[in-house]
């Protein structure tokens, strides 16, 4: 099971810590978070723990760290991804490595999530400017139908840090209860996404596809998190081989 985090919003110290649990990360494209030094660091940083890296362009909002939905035209948006997009591309490639995956991050990324203009013009800037790359984006999306059809790959994203409403639906950030902030419920929940099921807010079990597992690089607890996240993932995997069997 792969396990992502959001970095390049903070500090590089901070990244520094959290990268060697990750098999992947989402590196911020600047226009929600991070400047120009720290994404040149993270990239390097990543690039050199031979962590795969993926761009996380959002809404140009950095007062609201892109949790809101900007309401600029599709072609300002489209403007907005391919040069965020490019910008982490480029860096990628200069220190010798390939984009993985696009990520979406906050408003945006729940923008996306359903068939219309901004799902079209997200997929159209991946396809023009990293048609290799992969988008990830909310396990069990029709995003996912959408992209396929247009010849990307998708990854199913679940959360290991935050709460769900519904099977397909966060408890929105607004919400006091949206973070997970304790061990044993990061535990349990981290639990049942390993399993392919998630409970939501009346808890319920849903089944859900999912192939990456994400951290909040922003989060207080984001590296002790990180810590139990690759030992509960790492278990599961050894477990799986002792039994013969193929891990997620």
């Amino acid at each position: 099971m792969d396990l992502n985090a959001d970095v390049g919003e903070t500090t590089v110290e901070r990244d520094r810590r959290l990268l060697p649990y990750l098999t992947s990360c989402n590196v911020s494209c600047g226009a929600h978070a991070g400047g120009a030094e720290l994404i040149v660091a993270t990239v390097r940083e990543a690039v050199e723990w031979g962590v795969p890296v993926g761009a996380h362009p959002s809404y140009p909002d950095r007062p609201g760290f892109g949790r809101r939905s900007v309401p600029i035209s599709d072609a300002r948006l489209e403007a907005e991804l391919l040069f965020q997009i490019a910008t982490v591309k480029s860096l990628v490639e200069a220190f010798g490595a390939r984009l993985r995956h696009v990520k979406p991050h906050g408003a945006l990324y729940h923008d996306v999530r359903s068939p219309g203009p901004r799902a079209g013009v997200l997929i159209a800037a991946v396809k023009r400017i990293a048609p290799d790359a992969a988008i990830v984006g909310q396990a069990g999306s029709p995003l996912d139908e959408l992209a396929i059809r247009q010849g990307l790959a998708f990854r199913h994203e679940a959360f290991a840090d935050r709460r769900y409403a519904a099977a397909d639906a966060l408890v929105p950030r607004s919400d006091p209860r949206a973070l997970i902030e304790t061990e044993d419920e990061f535990r349990d929940h981290l639990g049942d996404l390993l399993a392919g099921h998630v409970r939501d807010a009346a808890g319920e079990r849903h089944v859900i596809p999912v192939d990456t597992i994400c951290l909040h690089g922003d989060s207080p607890h984001a590296v002790h998190f990180a810590q139990i996240a690759r030992g509960m993932i790492d278990g599961r995997t050894n477990q799986t081989a002792d039994r013969g069997g193929s891990p997620s």
